[in-house]
């Protein structure tokens, strides 16, 4: 058995083999993948993150006049472990600013019994702040993880979105202002490279702060890294832009309370895990060469106007209002919600679930490998179960003075009888000779049936 996550099985470089019985695929996204034609269609199995995707290669295969292969719902384990750092984080912070309000009531009371010397102690301690607040476009790069604010008092703080600060690399500008979160794709119809200044201009003059967080690989090509370069020179005035580049994205996430993006796949993580609304510009797809090129509805493209809105150039003007309008609809909130919960099953037990499904595999592999002895095998199970609960009876009984009786555990009417399964031509029928209680099925001296492996 070979367990892909890649896709494209028999149709590229990966090719089936006689020494592979079994070839499983496992999706590593929460929407309906678009994968090239043919995507999974030459897989035994594929576990799914939910039945939306299910419902997609079901229309695939029908499109496809395939053969429908086995298909199991587990869920998104990357989700599940990104989710755990997610709260981790979260956690951090909440207890941060927990220890903040406490410091600052501590203040607030030792200045009630001392004025003077609390006011001179507030003044040598900084409030928490990024160490380039006083600076204009910050970038927060890998290297500036941990914020300088960690090694400093918060005794002046008196806002939790600042005390946030403690745990998150991320340091707001105003943390009184909602933040925009820009997390665009890669390629050069991406929302960076297309449309670039005409969208962050108007973003960077807006009454928010402004989070530009661009994909890892637009920083390795030439050309998307020197228009990168250019953006930021030309947004550099704007004290409420930062440029978040080498972080893991969660970190991003919990600041920012609406995404803008393009069509990258991190929407619905940040969908899942920040439970807020997502702006996507309403860019053109072309599905040729695709396996949603051969389905009538595609469930993303669908989606995406519900938890959010698509925004076009021409209301690139009007983007302070497109997404104030998004913040408070109570709307908005109740369809995310429920996106949420068909995109996330099984949450943080996904691994677990596709785990057993593994094993339901590898099993009826197995069972199909023993050709016509399968009834016996199953039949022999039918017995050691009967046999294990006979004796577990008789260990908790007088076996002594049970064996001679009509409701003997191991006999009844002195007769035992197996039917086997129909699958094996041999029907067994035990005489009515009483069965020794010192011969255990399980002894050494029973026979037992070895079955190998046909070459």
């Amino acid at each position: 058995m070979l367990i892909l996550t890649t896709p494209g099985l028999n149709v590229l470089h990966i090719k089936r083999t006689k020494g592979v019985s079994h070839y499983c695929h496992i999706v590593h996204s929460l929407t309906p993948m678009t994968y090239r034609v043919f995507g999974v269609d030459y897989f035994d199995s594929v576990l799914v993150t939910n039945e939306i995707q299910k419902n997609f290669v079901r229309d695939v295969e029908t499109a496809h006049n395939v053969a429908k292969k086995y298909i199991a719902v587990v869920g998104s384990t990357y989700l599940d472990e990104l989710n755990k750092k997610y709260r981790s984080i979260a956690k951090d912070s909440i207890d941060s600013a927990e220890s903040a309000f406490i410091s600052q009531d501590s203040a607030t009371f030792a200045e009630s019994e001392n004025p003077g010397e609390s006011k001179n102690h507030a003044k040598s301690k900084n409030p928490i702040e990024s160490k380039n607040s006083g600076k204009s476009n910050q970038s927060i790069e890998s290297k500036n993880h941990i914020d300088s604010a960690d090694s400093k008092d918060s005794t002046d703080s008196t806002n939790l979105a600042e005390s946030v600060a403690h745990a998150n690399p991320i340091t707001l500008p105003d943390s009184s202002k909602k933040t925009i979160l820009i997390s665009p794709s890669w390629g050069k119809e991406t929302l960076l490279s297309k449309y670039g200044l005409k969208l962050l201009m108007p973003l960077a003059k807006s009454d928010f702060n402004i989070i530009i967080r661009p994909h890892p690989q637009s920083l390795i090509s030439p050309i998307e890294r020197q228009n990168i370069e250019h953006l930021k020179e030309a947004l550099g005035a704007y004290k409420n832009v930062i440029w978040d580049i080498g972080t893991p994205n969660i970190y991003a996430f919990l600041r920012a309370d609406l995404m803008i993006s393009d069509f990258s796949s991190v929407i619905f993580d940040f969908l899942c895990l920040a439970k807020k609304p997502i702006l996507t510009l309403d860019f053109e797809f072309d599905p040729a060469g695709y396996d949603v090129a051969d389905v009538e509805h595609f469930w993303t493209f669908e989606v995406l106007e519900q938890i959010g809105g698509k925004i076009k150039e021409s209301d690139f003007e009007n983007i302070s209002e497109i997404i104030r309008k998004n913040l408070n609809s109570k709307a908005k909130s109740e369809t995310i919600k429920k996106v949420r919960e068909s995109l996330w099953r099984y949450p943080n037990i996904a691994g677990e679930m596709a785990g057993m499904e593994i094993l339901k595999i590898h099993r009826q592999i197995l069972l199909n490998r023993l050709g016509a002895f399968k009834g016996t095998f199953e039949n022999l199970k039918k017995l050691d179960s009967v046999l294990e609960n006979a004796t577990d009876s008789a260990e908790s009984t007088n076996f002594a003075e049970s064996k001679d009786s009509a409701d003997s555990p191991y006999l009844a009417d002195s007769t035992l009888r197996v039917s086997i399964d129909s699958t094996d031509s041999t029907n067994f029928t035990d005489s009515s000779e009483s069965i020794s209680p010192k011969i255990s099925p399980y002894s050494a001296d029973s026979t037992q049936m070895q079955i190998g492996e046909s070459k």
